[in-house]
């Protein structure tokens, strides 16, 4: 079954293959204009005449367009259509995918609080006797298989599970001689403070993930802010800057929830590649749980000049408490790590090492992501609701449909930290954008406060939300 756009551009989907029918035209479509058979502007079919062309529902057209618009290759322009953005120079991207190397919460103050926490996961989701089984696997072999210390980088065999998952999911290109396992995020910012240099300027996002900034902050780097729009970071205050890591969360930008279209991400890799000793340090840290299109693929999967730090981490996904994370190093940082530490071990376990591997290996780690994904979009879902019906017109909501949080707005709210402080004197905690931003809050964001939802059930979420309201 086809279709031609405009220009002679056929879209041929295939209904015995195992790729689904969206991703199969999302994909095509996408190629089409990477490559210039479908030119900036020019107008897609509508979505009910796309999907009685290819003969397959108006709902798998709009996911496919979905994914399009959420990446930036197109807009949606209202009782109009969908047109194709404008993306300057793509020709700097060879996005051919390379063939991967073949060696390759903090306790309550008190238990009558209801934490909208922003890092919360689900507990009773977590896997236990899938878990408590592969522990007594690993354990029912010899002794020296999990009781050694390994070396520095981590086991080579979770290395090779990572680096398989994250190259289907999230499409980064690597081999897992370039991962280095790490006992959380905190120990990963220790070893790039390892391998930078130590005058290496630390450009953030503003706003940040505080936790991130601190760590750079204490290891005594000089932190450049750099301010965000509807389309993430913007370099111009760096962009004569040499010797600089530039920290992005490009995916789900924490915390405002924007993602990186294509055509931002492209002017941060000019950046990186036109000066000196130029890095972007891309944490993915919840890519997983996007709502309602796929994960988008990773800034690193389309970087070609060894310039991105990729970070990633098991805590949201399957639980803070796991402690294990991990980078992957272009190159030529790779043989500064190796030189520094060559002479240490790693800090995470073996026995917790070999057993991840085997849940991801396995399949379990897949099972588990698309069933704790279901489990928050029905949590996101109930508590954008319950908002709803307490507030009615009076809220309103920014960024996308992922992650653990909600950001929102109050009308005739203009003090976040007045809403923050009358929900917490009724034992309800949430949490003040402001709080993140290191500069000015633009006007957009004044007032707006965030709840998360991924620690709490469906009765505490209705219950905090009533509070909340009569609390204001």
């Amino acid at each position: 079954m086809g279709t031609i756009f405009k220009g002679g551009n056929m879209i041929n989907i295939n209904p015995k293959s195992k790729e689904p029918l969206y991703s199969q035209i999302y994909n095509q479509i996408k190629q089409s204009i990477i490559e210039g058979r479908i030119k900036s502007g020019e107008k897609l079919k509508s979505k009910r005449n796309l999907s009685k062309e290819l003969s397959v529902s108006v709902n798998t057209i709009d996911t496919a367009y979905g994914q399009l618009v959420s990446e930036g290759f197109i807009k949606s322009v209202p009782q109009s259509g969908f047109y194709v953005c404008d993306i300057e120079s793509l020709d700097i991207i060879n996005f051919d995918k390379k063939e991967i190397k073949k060696n390759i919460t903090e306790q309550k103050e008190n238990n009558n609080y209801i934490d909208f926490s922003l890092y919360g996961i689900d507990i009773p989701s977590f896997p236990y006797t899938s878990w408590k089984k592969l522990i007594r696997e690993v354990i029912s072999l010899s002794p020296e298989e999990f009781l050694k210390t390994s070396p520095s980088q981590g086991e080579f065999s979770l290395r090779c599970a990572i680096s398989s998952h994250i190259y289907i999911r999230r499409g980064v290109i690597t081999s897992p001689d370039n991962i280095v396992i790490g006992a959380g995020t905190d120990n990963l910012m220790e070893i790039l403070n390892g391998i930078l240099e130590k005058d290496c300027k630390i450009a953030m996002e503003d706003p940040v993930y505080s936790n991130s900034y601190r760590y750079f902050n204490r290891m005594g780097h000089k932190i450049i802010s750099v301010p965000t729009d509807e389309k993430g970071v913007i370099t111009d205050n760096i962009k004569n800057i040499d010797n600089t890591a530039l920290y992005i969360t490009p995916s789900h930008q924490f915390p405002l929830g924007i993602t990186m279209p294509v055509s931002r991400r492209i002017e941060i890799l000019k950046w990186a590649k036109k000066g000196e000793k130029r890095y972007i340090i891309e944490d993915d840290y919840d890519s997983e749980f996007r709502y309602n299109s796929k994960p988008i693929s990773s800034l690193q999967s389309i970087d070609r000049n060894g310039n991105i730090i990729y970070l990633g981490s098991f805590s949201r996904s399957i639980s803070p408490s796991l402690r294990i994370s991990y980078i992957v190093l272009p190159e030529k940082l790779m043989e500064t790590y190796k030189e520094n530490y060559k002479d240490t071990s790693c800090p995470v376990s073996r026995l917790e090492q070999l057993v991840l591997e085997k849940f991801i290996s396995s399949g379990q780690y897949e099972k588990h992501i698309n069933r704790m994904r279901k489990i928050y979009s029905e949590k996101r879902d109930y508590t954008i609701k319950k908002l709803v019906y307490e507030f009615g017109e009076d809220i309103s909501f920014y960024g996308e449909n992922a992650g653990h949080h909600i950001l929102f707005k109050i009308k005739n709210y203009k003090d976040e930290k007045e809403i923050c402080k009358k929900a917490f004197l009724n034992n309800i905690k949430i949490y003040a954008v402001s709080d993140f931003y290191k500069g000015t809050v633009p006007e957009k964001f004044k007032g707006a406060v965030m709840a998360g939802y991924g620690n709490l059930s469906f009765e505490d979420i209705e219950k905090g939300i009533k509070i909340l309201k009569k609390s204001l």
